[in-house]
């Protein structure tokens, strides 16, 4: 999928047709990225938001298409919102759904919710001890890769990609 900006990016028809070839890729990356939020709608219109970001800061001389440019930076974005949510404990992880339950105390939702706390939770238990390490340090502890580095006693490069090869199995376990 590759998207033409032109010059004078500034038509409402043009950002909307833009917006529709974006949304089923902007849908795919919540899902892929941020399959437990329960606020879709809201990361469906910061992603709008972040397009017309884009449309106004995108540079064609620096080379880059704008597909990727619009890719990269919502990418980014989502990984950055989850990574919040993960430490503001919005996404319980480890037996703290009790706190997390909806304020209607809808039985339904409840119910789903701790489901996708106990898939994620026997998920990191089938990883390698330093991959379930390396997780459990970042999210649950709130370390930087620098201190888990210092804390292991390994390289950052080393820790850097442990965590890596650990969400991508992640990923894999749960999708």
């Amino acid at each position: 999928m590759e998207w033409e900006v032109p010059e004078t990016a500034t038509d409402a028809e043009f950002v909307a047709g833009l917006w529709t070839e974006a949304k089923p890729y902007v849908r795919f990356c919540i899902r892929r990225i941020q399959p437990f939020a329960p606020d879709w709608e809201d990361l469906e219109q910061e992603a709008a938001l972040i397009l017309l970001r884009c449309i106004e800061d995108y540079d064609e001389e620096k080379g880059v298409p704008f597909h990727l440019y619009f890719k990269t930076q919502l990418e980014y974005f989502l990984k950055d919102d989850l990574k919040k949510r993960l430490r503001q404990k919005a996404i319980p992880l480890e037996g703290e759904v009790a706190d997390a339950t909806p304020a209607d105390d809808d039985v339904e939702e409840e119910a789903a919710l701790n489901e996708a706390c106990e898939e994620v939770r026997r998920a990191i238990g089938r990883l390698a001890p330093r991959e379930e390490t390396v997780i459990r340090l970042f999210y649950y502890e709130d370390l930087s890769i620098s201190e888990i580095a210092g804390f292991l006693g390994l390289q950052y490069a080393t820790v850097a990609n442990t965590k890596c090869r650990a969400l991508k199995k992640l990923r894999r376990l749960l999708f």
